[in-house]
């Protein structure tokens, strides 16, 4: 126990029982003196003896107690205060008094003196002089007793505020007095105290450590060297900080450093574990390793840029992207190589313009940005080591330090050369005709926005040139898609040849070019470069191994004249260019007010052509088909009226082009079959016996995947022959896809319908289609029947087409026979039928049903009177 706490808590006791002592033996003392005194002086006085004895003897016992216990404490004290000079001399004092007190009771004890010559009452003076003095040296003692109590209740609150201290550090504390051998040697330690964080670290109570040996915690000090190293620093007094790692009393492992100080001949050891920081290290260096590897193995470039531009750092996929090694760059260049200088200048033109506040051309350019914001993401590009240039989306992000100091910068970047160019594919797609690469109607929209108010501010004319290709339908139909595709792009290119540089060339359909003409001058100018455009476009083209010619139809509009907005300008040079077609092609007309009422007819009579089929202003008729050897009506052709209650009866050669052109041919070819399947098969009815009709399909109506369905239907619901129907297209229609075109023949082909070939021998490639599809008729067009009679050629043509249509077994059709010397060149070449106005002009079904009866009842007359002119013959 520490003896301040001791003195603390016995400081009465301590002082009564020297008072008390000091009280007894100075009044024994005094009184047996006196009366030795007196004793001497005079006649003695013989006192009680028992009285004398007991109070001597109680004196001394309770002396020699009191003594006892106060110099054991006293002691105790001197020795640990030995250091102070008081505390040193009251301990010498102490001892002095004490040796002299046990003399002089020992004596007087064992009466000695009484054997002594004379002794005695020298003895006797002598002794009361003493006790007198050892008694006021007992006295004189009590003030530094009182010092000692004093002192001990300071050490104890120093005490307190060591416990408080040490258990207030943070780390963990104790103390610890060496354990001797025999030979005065170290061989362990003892804990005297230890604060409550050592108790945490080491897993155990402080009942359970204070005057337990250290080998018993920690039996693995023994062999770990850290017993010898505390032996070290008792030894030397030199202290000892290291860390140390090792195995805890759970068997888990700890990892502390160490701080061991001598101190008493013992040691003071302060432990600060470390596992928590080592284990957040560890994770800091994995997290480290693992971002390291994470930047180094990333599929981007990242450069680490220092405050001031330096690269600091860079990754594989940065020397992968700009060809540079990191030696070549890293703490020698800023980031500012990498960039193409006319960019950072224009991008710093533009930032300052913005803001209004100047950004210098460089490395603040890319960072201006980043005065109010973390981070930002741009399109820039990157000059490579071997002056390529690469287009890079790049990610710039500010580092900063604790007190939000920028200490660098971090630029993220990934190759988007190829998104740029798909997306620069996008944008020129979406602005650009993707055949022939003209712009396209949106960009000459823009372009003449931007023409027109050019033309307002500077006073100019603008001249809007509408051209289209003449027959392109017949060609592309007949030579096929790709032949018309070649011939698209020569159109442009020569489009491109007959004008200037500042003008545009732009695809605004299939085969219509608009040229847009800036400043274009006097009407003289536009004119002759219309005229140009003209001569350019109707020279020979070689397209699939042919040499054709072809020629363009061309509109003209100018402004501000006939036009004063886009939409208006080319509507008006549409018009114009279809008041070219309209005056015979290969020409071109310049827009008035006339034409705009005929473009507005036009799309009038396509209005009115929607609702033709709804108010019954259609109707089929019939023109017969006749046998050129007997005159026999064996077939009709259906063909389709429109009486209009305004217009009167419209010319097919007007609305068919229409119906094709806004794509009503579809429901309308549809409605004509089913009408002429049914009305035919009353007239069967109504006559007796069958014959075909024939019904032409346009090439749109061909190619329909519901075709064979939907005659197939109309079969059905007529209840006619398949045999009995005849359907006619046209050369170009078995030209346009023959895969589709073989499917399709296949189809009706099972149906048991007939195919015809229409308007033969007008094609490119018609004995081609003969030979590669199966057809049952040639139907040999009017324009060579007109001139057989008279045009050898075209006898000769009519000729070689029936002998080999008969050669394929195949039966010949003529059109358009309008006098007997035509039908008679027929016959004699033994063409099998014939039609046209000879025989009769498109009819009503009830017509045709006179018309067959009366052939019937006349070709019946001719027989019977064949057969009576015979048998006359016969009789005589």
């Amino acid at each position: 126990m520490h003896l301040g706490v001791f003195l603390q808590k016995h400081r009465a006791v301590v002082v009564g029982l020297v008072t008390m002592v000091c009280a007894l033996f100075l009044g024994y003392e005094a009184h047996s003196r006196w009366v030795m005194v007196e004793g001497v002086t005079s006649a003695p006085v013989v006192a009680p003896a028992v009285s004398l004895r007991f109070i001597k003897t109680a004196s001394d016992l309770i002396a020699m107690t009191a003594c006892l216990f106060a110099c054991f404490v006293l002691a105790r004290a001197a020795w640990k205060l030995r250091q102070q000079i008081s505390f040193g001399t009251t301990g010498y004092l102490l001892g002095l008094i004490v040796v002299t007190v046990c003399a002089k009771r020992l004596i007087d004890v064992t009466q000695v003196h009484s054997y002594l010559p004379g002794g005695e009452s020298r003895y006797a003076l002598t002794s009361a002089v003493v006790s007198v003095l050892i008694a006021c040296s007992i006295a004189l003692l009590i003030p530094f007793i009182q010092k000692i109590a004093d002192f001990g209740l300071t050490a104890s609150a120093e005490h307190e505020k060591f416990v408080t201290l040490a258990e207030n550090t943070g780390e963990s504390f104790c103390l610890m007095e060496s354990v001797y051998s025999g030979l005065h040697r170290i061989v362990d330690f003892r804990f005297t105290f230890v604060n409550s964080h050592a108790e945490k670290l080491l897993q155990r109570r402080n009942e359970d450590l204070v005057g337990k040996h250290l080998t018993d915690v920690l039996p693995q000090i023994r062999t770990n060297g850290i017993l010898d190293l505390l032996r070290q620093v008792t030894v030397t007094d030199v202290p000892y900080m290291g860390e140390i790692k090792d195995i805890g009393p759970d068997g888990t492992g700890m990892w502390c450093t160490m701080k061991a100080v001598q101190i008493h001949g013992g040691i003071a050891i302060m432990l600060h574990d470390l596992s928590l920081e080592r284990e957040r290290q560890k994770r800091i260096e994995e997290l480290n390793r693992f971002s390291q590897s994470l930047i180094e193995d990333a599929p981007f470039s990242i450069i680490a840029i220092g405050a001031t531009g330096i690269i600091t750092a860079m990754n594989s996929a940065a020397e992968q992207l700009t060809k540079y090694r990191r030696h070549e760059l890293t703490g020698k260049h800023s980031i500012v190589i990498l960039h193409d200088n006319a960019e950072l200048s224009a991008r710093s033109f533009a930032m300052s313009e913005e803001t209004g506040i100047p950004v210098i051309a460089g490395f603040e350019t890319l960072t201006a940005t980043l005065r109010q914001r973390k981070s930002n993401e741009s399109e820039w590009t990157y000059i490579c080591k071997d002056g390529s240039r690469i287009a890079v989306h790049l990610a710039l992000t500010v580092l900063r330090g604790a007190e939000n100091e920028i200490t660098g910068y971090l630029a993220v970047a990934f190759d988007i050369s190829e998104r740029k160019r798909l997306s620069d594919s996008i944008s020129f797609l979406a602005h650009h005709d993707a055949l022939t690469r003209l712009p396209n109607r949106m960009m000459l929209s823009q372009r003449m926005g931007e023409a027109i108010e050019r033309a307002k501010a500077l006073d100019q004319q603008i001249s809007i040139v509408m051209v289209d290709v003449d027959h392109f339908k017949r060609i592309n139909d007949s030579l096929g898609h790709q032949a018309g595709d070649e011939l698209l792009i020569t159109i442009s290119e020569r489009l491109l040849s007959a004008v200037r540089k500042t003008d545009t060339v732009a695809r605004v359909g299939g085969d219509e070019f608009v040229v847009l003409m800036p400043n274009s001058g006097t009407r003289v100018d536009t004119l002759r470069c219309v005229n140009r455009i003209l001569e350019k476009v109707q020279l020979p083209v070689h397209v699939a191994g042919r040499e054709i010619s072809v020629t363009a139809s061309v509109g003209v509009c100018v402004y501000p004249d006939w036009g004063a907005d886009p939409v208006s300008l080319l509507r008006n040079a549409d018009a114009a260019m279809y008041a070219a077609k309209d005056s015979g092609r290969n020409s071109y007309q310049v827009f008035s007010d006339t034409m705009l009422e005929a473009n507005a007819d036009r799309l009038e009579l396509e209005t009115d052509l929607r609702h033709a089929l709804e108010k019954n202003e259609m109707y089929v008729v019939y023109q017969p088909q006749v046998n050129c050897k007997t005159g026999e009506i064996v077939g009709i052709e259906a063909l389709l009226r429109w009486n209009h209650p305004g217009r009167g009866l419209v010319s097919p050669a007007d609305f068919i082009p229409a119906a094709e052109d806004c794509g009503l041919i579809l429901p309308i070819g549809q409605w004509v079959l089913r009408r002429a399947c049914q009305e035919t098969r009353q007239m069967q009815e109504r006559i007796g016996h069958r014959f075909t009709v024939a019904i032409n399909l346009s090439p749109r109506q061909f190619l329909q995947s519901n075709l064979a369905e939907m005659v197939e239907n109309a079969l059905q619901e007529s209840g006619l022959a398949a045999k009995d129907l005849e359907l006619e297209i046209t050369e170009y229609t078995l030209m346009i896809s023959s895969t589709e075109t073989s499917l399709a023949l296949g189809r009706l082909r099972e149906l048991g319908v007939r195919i015809a070939i229409d308007d033969f021998g007008t094609g490119f490639s018609s004995f081609k289609y003969i030979l590669e599809y199966k057809v049952d008729r040639l139907k040999i067009d009017r324009s060579f029947i007109a001139k057989c009679p008279h045009d050898s050629n075209a006898a000769s043509i009519v000729r070689t087409v029936i002998a080999m249509a008969h050669g394929l077994r195949m039966k010949v059709v003529a059109e358009g026979v309008e006098t007997e010397e035509q039908a008679a060149f027929l016959a004699r070449r033994h063409c099998d039928e014939a039609q046209g106005y000879l025989f009769g002009r498109p009819m009503p079904m009830d017509e045709v049903v006179e018309r067959i009866v009366e052939s019937k009842k006349r070709l019946e007359s001719v027989a019977r009177k064949q057969t009576l002119e015979l048998a006359a013959t016969s009789g005589v």
